[in-house]
């Protein structure tokens, strides 16, 4: 497919920066862009789900803790927009200019924290929106089987915010230009985070995991801690890949590195810290911002 054909179907599309998620940067871009581009996930399992629900009490019990200080002044749910994708402030203090963002924990994970993908989200919640204005921000986590928080203070780092920028660049340039799905990621396994992982409810996917290896998987009988690709698969799982990611290299090496190096041009030579000042419009007065 020449370029001029790619950049014809980008003219008649209108590209929807609510397709990708600022929460997942840093994160898989292939799993962006399956969502993006129609792919159904699996249904979300009862212990996914109840999952959900204590995130959103801890984070109306955060929220309450701050607007006991301060009545009136703190904001949810402030969406903020990009031309690469959108987010949501999850807790905006006003008279502190404070951002948080809240999260679930266990206690096996405290010294794992803050999360690298967690720092990613709120530094670009700090890029297209906090930067402006010159907020501060901080991850809070509820440790679960004790209540108790940590919190992990996030400072902007404009060359961090620069390499997520790039990727949502990338993902946006494969839903616009080529409508597929990203390769799989060369350090990515079938029985690997984020792919998937074993808990003690068992095997646990994401959503999206038929889309790249298949329904060719099976947990060792004798090691209950331990998930592996059936042995005589392994090798064709593993080639699979590595055929995947081959075909869309040729397919679209010249169309997508043109359009990525305009685009990346066009980023870094207008001051890509600038792009900071792309907010959205608050109600400084407390209006209540809906997701």
């Amino acid at each position: 497919m020449r370029l001029e054909t790619l950049l014809a179907r980008a003219h008649e599309q209108t590209f929807d920066p609510r397709q990708i998620r600022l929460s997942e940067a840093g994160q898989c871009g292939r799993r962006q862009t399956l969502r993006a581009l129609g792919y159904t996930p699996t249904p979300h399992t009862a212990r996914e789900l109840a999952i959900f629900d204590t995130g959103h009490w801890v984070e109306d019990k955060i929220a309450e803790e701050w607007e006991s200080r301060y009545p009136g002044q703190v904001n949810r749910q402030i969406e903020v927009m990009s031309e690469f994708g959108t987010g949501h402030i999850e807790i905006y203090v006003e008279p502190l200019n404070h951002i948080v963002e809240v999260k679930t924990t266990t206690e096996k994970q405290i010294a794992r924290l803050p999360l690298s993908s967690h720092v990613a989200q709120v530094t670009l919640h700090l890029h297209y929106w906090g930067q402006a204005w010159g907020s501060t921000a901080e991850i809070v986590y509820y440790v679960k089987e004790t209540g108790q928080t940590l919190s992990f203070p996030v400072t902007y780092d404009p060359q961090r915010a620069r390499e997520l920028v790039v990727g949502l660049m990338e993902v946006k340039a494969a839903i616009e230009l080529t409508g597929e799905p990203l390769p799989i990621p060369d350090d990515y396994q079938a029985t690997s985070f984020p792919c998937a992982w074993y808990t003690l409810q068992g095997l646990m996917k994401c959503g999206f995991w038929a889309y790249c290896w298949g329904a060719q998987i099976a947990t060792e009988p004798d090691k209950k801690d331990v998930v592996a690709v059936a042995p005589p698969l392994q090798a064709d799982v593993q080639e699979y890949a590595q055929v995947r990611q081959q075909l869309q290299a040729v397919k679209t090496q010249e169309e997508i590195l043109e359009t990525r190096r305009d685009q990346l041009e066009a980023g870094f030579g207008c001051n890509l810290g600038s792009k900071a000042s792309k907010r959205t419009n608050l109600n400084r007065k407390g209006d209540d911002v809906n997701e």
